[in-house]
């Protein structure tokens, strides 16, 4: 009787526990820099999937051009359009992310680690990590613009001094054997 008992209180909790999977997504979602960066990224994806149509494609309504080769291109627009080209799927993607905390990480630990995620440590963390991803993006594009000045600068300076070895070849005069 106390068997039966004992299953009958165990087996409503092993129902109710929590995956592996359930505690690394809840962990990723409660990650603000992740949230971010997903939201960022699909607006992203969509505009690449627009340039890659509008490069594969091109424009439709040239003057003169076979009525075959219009009906070529307007199927080739919707074969793409059909297609997953840089078509993003959330979940898929989420779900790649979640599988690499549940592979390294045991139940236990993807336990302690929503724990820790939740003190305020972690959330004051999170905060300063953002900031740091700000500075190093302002960092870096000021450096990427100092490098396309310079590298403008030494273009313009290349292309002078080509111009006057060009000119100084032509005007040499030919030797003759």
């Amino acid at each position: 009787m106390n068997k039966l008992v004992l299953m009958l209180f165990i087996l409503p909790l092993a129902s109710f526990a929590e995956t592996k999977y359930e505690i690394a997504r809840e962990i990723l979602n409660a990650n603000e820099e992740y949230r971010e960066s997903l939201n960022t990224l699909e607006p992203s994806v969509k505009k690449q999937r627009q340039l890659a149509i509008k490069a594969y494609v091109g424009n439709i309504e040239i003057e003169d051009l076979p009525q075959d080769i219009i009906a070529l291109k307007e199927q080739l627009q919707i074969d793409i359009i059909a297609s997953d080209l840089f078509k993003l799927d959330k979940t898929e993607f989420e779900s790649v992310m979640v599988n690499e905390f549940t592979n390294e990480l045991t139940y236990e630990e993807l336990v302690e680690l929503r724990e820790l995620y939740k003190r305020p440590i972690f959330k004051k963390l999170a905060k300063i990590n953002k900031q740091i991803i700000n500075s190093s993006n302002s960092f870096v594009a000021k450096w990427q613009d100092h490098n396309t000045e310079l590298g403008n600068e030494f273009s313009k300076r290349a292309k002078e001094i080509n111009y006057m070895t060009i000119d100084y070849l032509k005007s040499k005069p030919e030797l003759t054997p």
